[in-house]
């Protein structure tokens, strides 16, 4: 008995491995309908989806637990065999290789047939936005020199973030931090780079900025970029022009021209390019580019001659322009009126306010004709005189002769770029302002 017992044992041990040798394996019956999903449907390169896979026989039930399920995938990788449950359902991992495109899963089990599943496995850049920190540099920025953060973000065709592109920085100005190299985007999908700049640098920038860009590459080989502009304060931001004198006889003459230029804080701005230009004449400078003085201040003449007035009606305009952040072109213009009659003095005389005897105000009311504008020189009698300019039909003026009493001889010269008149009235402040009885 105690040597057969060891035999024995032995024999039993074999037929249990024989038995379990011949189990065949289980597989879903022909009639069973396999369905089949994924979650999510789009992946990075190297990111995971679950692929669940739900067995059910002809009438609805899941067929047997411990059914295999068979997986293959055209991109990636992906278990080769998964068991259903208790309820039919069987899951398996899809995982990208690194590669980029759209992965094919199919799943399969025995006779029944096979169903698929398509899972994008990272996506080509389809669009990419580029910031920087700071945008504009001041003029105490400039003069030591600045640091600007630059952030790209690379997205694809959904706008979701794309993890591992390589983007390039690229700028005219300043040292990148990479040298140019290419960086690879976070898992948001973000390349940072830092730009330094020196005062250097910045002193070439004569149009008020710099831009600086950020590409990939995506579909097809295609470049995907953006740029951004760095505005160099201290840019110009207004010009004003004014001509000396703002009228011109109609046998011709020379204009003064000044044009200030202000920068974007409001200061006069140095050297900047100003381009004058006018209807009529010619200028001094033979019409090149002037630039601003210390004071911000560019001149220029035009000359003008009675024949180029020959074709012109009333006025011409003169301009004065200068580039301005992002290079627009920002400007001014003045109007010259042409003088074509000589002046003809003529004046009124009435007691401004008669409802007070009190008031011992008269108005003079210039009614001269001639060229617009007119200068206008009072003079009252009294050893006091006054000017003005008439720009219109009339102009007034209010004298006050106060406690004074007698006649006074007022006279109104006006004058234009083609002459001069003068005309005079004797006044008797009694006959204005009679005495009390």
């Amino acid at each position: 008995m105690t040597r057969l017992l060891p035999s024995a044992l032995a024999l039993l041990m074999l037929a249990i491995v024989v038995s379990g040798c011949d189990k065949p394996t289980q597989v879903a019956p022909a009639e069973a309908t396999l369905t089949v999903s994924a979650d999510p449907l789009r992946i990075e390169v190297f990111g995971t989806s679950e692929i669940t896979v739900i067995a059910r026989k002809s009438d609805g039930s899941p067929v047997n637990e411990g059914t295999e399920i068979l997986f293959t995938t055209t991109l990636g990788s992906i278990e080769r065999i998964a068991l259903v449950d208790d309820r039919g359902v069987a899951t398996a991992t899809l995982e990208g290789d690194g590669s980029i495109g759209m992965a094919t899963v199919e799943a399969s089990s025995g006779a029944a047939a096979s169903v698929t599943v398509e899972v994008q496995i990272g996506a080509l850049p389809a669009s990419l936005f580029l910031s920087a920190n700071p945008t504009t540099l001041s003029k105490d920025v400039q003069a030591e020199g600045a640091r600007i953060t630059l952030s790209a973000t690379v997205q694809d065709d959904l706008a979701v973030p794309i993890k591992g592109a390589l983007v390039t920085f690229s700028s005219p100005r300043g040292v990148l931090e990479s040298g140019g190299a290419p960086i690879e985007t976070s898992k948001r999908g973000i390349a940072k780079d830092a730009l330094t700049v020196s005062a250097a640098d910045l002193a070439g920038v004569t149009d008020g900025f710099f831009e600086v860009s950020a590409s990939t590459v995506g579909e097809a080989g295609a470049l995907v970029e953006d740029f951004v502009e760095i505005l160099v304060s201290g840019f110009a931001f207004s010009i004003f022009l004014q001509p000396t004198p703002s009228s011109v006889p109609e046998t011709g003459g020379v204009i003064d021209l000044a044009a200030t230029v202000l920068d974007d804080v409001g200061e006069p701005l140095p050297n900047a390019v100003v381009i004058f230009s006018t209807q009529v004449g010619s200028l001094a400078s033979g019409g090149g580019a002037l630039r601003t003085d210390a004071g911000g201040v560019a001149r220029e003449q035009v000359i003008i001659t009675a024949g180029d007035l020959d074709i012109v009606g009333a006025s011409f305009t003169v301009t004065a322009e200068v580039p301005g952040a992002g290079g627009a072109l920002i400007s001014d213009t003045a109007t010259i009126t042409i003088q074509r009659g000589a002046p003809t003095a003529a004046f009124s005389i009435a007691v401004t306010n008669s409802a007070d005897p009190n008031d011992t105000r008269l108005t003079f009311t210039s009614q001269s004709t001639g060229d617009l504008p007119l200068d206008l020189l009072w003079e009252f009698g009294d050893g006091t005189t006054a000017s003005d300019t008439q720009t219109g039909a009339i102009r007034t003026f209010i004298k006050d002769y106060g406690a004074k009493t007698g006649t006074f001889t007022v006279r109104l010269t006006v004058s234009n770029n083609l002459g001069s008149d003068t005309a005079e009235q004797q006044i008797d402040l009694a006959t204005f302002f009679p005495p009390a009885p």
